[in-house]
């Protein structure tokens, strides 16, 4: 009778290690599971980031062109150009181009804001994004209101564009951009 007892304690105790174990492998796995979802997702969105930022910059870069131009033609033929820039900035908001851009703008800093706690493997993506939008959004910001002289905004706005790409192309070495 006392070996019956200690074959069902044996028993009982085998039992619940193998139940424990299968318990701390469900957790381990779901941990991993849940992790791996959470990385995905993370470069799902990095991708869609710089994509909005990429598609957003183009838009931005017509806006940038539209005023140069106006600006460059008041300066030619002696007329007023801040009268001439606010006769484009007026164009752009009459075509929902500014409200387009400032929706994007919006956008694009909330998308930023969701990724803020990079995983460790995309922490070099991360930084680059980063260094992106701070450049998008300067040249986001001169796309709706320029600012300077003529020569300073071309130079300064193809800077910013030329920053803009070179972080995409860094990017798109490391992940595909959508």
């Amino acid at each position: 009778m006392m070996d019956t007892v200690k074959e069902k304690i044996t028993s009982n105790k085998l039992r619940s290690s193998v139940i424990g174990g299968l318990v701390v492998l469900g957790i381990a796995f779901t941990s991993i599971t849940i992790h791996n979802d959470n990385v995905d997702q993370y470069e799902r969105d990095l991708r869609t980031t710089a994509g909005m930022i990429s598609n957003s910059s183009v838009d931005a870069e017509y806006m940038v062109e539209g005023y140069s131009e106006r600006w460059s033609q008041s300066i030619d033929y002696g007329i007023d150009f801040d009268t001439q820039l606010d006769v484009k900035h007026t164009e752009y908001e009459e075509s929902g181009d500014i409200e387009i851009m400032e929706k994007a703008q919006t956008k694009i800093k909330k998308q930023m804001q969701l990724l803020n706690d990079p995983p460790k493997k995309f922490e070099e993506e991360h930084e680059h994004l980063l260094n992106m939008y701070g450049h998008y959004k300067t040249y986001s910001e001169l796309a709706i209101f320029p600012d300077g002289s003529l020569l300073t905004y071309n130079e300064k706005t193809q800077d910013l564009k030329e920053q803009i790409d070179a972080e995409a192309d860094k990017l798109e070495t490391m992940i595909e951009v959508e």
